[in-house]
């Protein structure tokens, strides 16, 4: 757990108290790559702050890797840290309804939490289990990103760089390739992390 970045510990131990208060026999879990998380916080810790900045030969090795990085970056964008949090909830007990597992990602470089869900068995269609955790807050979809600042990394990602975006408002969206990889970032899940931003 101490590897979790600090908006995915914050699910992790509300589900964890939840399931030790009420004994739910809810299942919560940390899922993924443990030595690449352990390289993601090393590298974290050695990142200069405002307080520490850059020596002119480090500035002269980002501007020569700068262009090398673009593409990279570009793709990258949406990548989540190594770790995620795995929350599986039965029904009650004597219940037809299905077990409901949830997997939350962080997605450092946006700083926003994404949730990708599943039901077993099966509530019908893909189109009614793909809206389950829909509009849970009003208008929350999960496809826009409940931070603006996002918007600008999405559109430099896909080469919009000022041009007409996409979505509510002129917003550029998580399009369906990046739910179908990291989930929806709905405003709920920030909210259970700890996130909290301007409305």
């Amino acid at each position: 757990a101490k590897l979790l970045p600090e908006p995915l510990y914050a699910i992790y131990q509300a589900a964890w108290t939840y399931d030790f208060n009420f004994r739910e026999d809810t299942v919560v879990t940390i899922e993924g790559d443990v030595a690449a998380a352990q390289t993601f916080s090393k590298a974290q810790a050695n990142m200069p702050t405002a307080s520490q900045p850059m020596s002119p030969d480090s500035k002269k090795r980002r501007k020569r890797k700068g262009d090398e990085r673009d593409d990279k970056e570009k793709e990258s964008v949406t990548a989540p840290h190594p770790l995620t949090v795995h929350v599986k909830i039965p029904p009650v007990a004597g219940s037809k309804a299905p077990t409901l597992s949830l997997v939350f990602s962080y997605l450092h470089i946006l700083q926003i939490v994404s949730v990708k869900h599943s039901v077993s068995p099966s509530l019908g269609s893909a189109e009614e289990t793909e809206a389950l955790l829909q509009d849970l807050f009003p208008n929350d979809a999960g496809e826009l990103s409940p931070l603006a600042s996002a918007d600008y990394l999405l559109a430099a990602a896909k080469n919009l760089k000022g041009s007409a975006t996409a979505g509510l408002g002129g917003r550029e969206a998580m399009r369906i390739k990046d739910a179908a990889a990291h989930g929806r970032a709905y405003r709920w899940a920030q909210r259970v992390a700890g996130l909290r931003y301007p409305p």
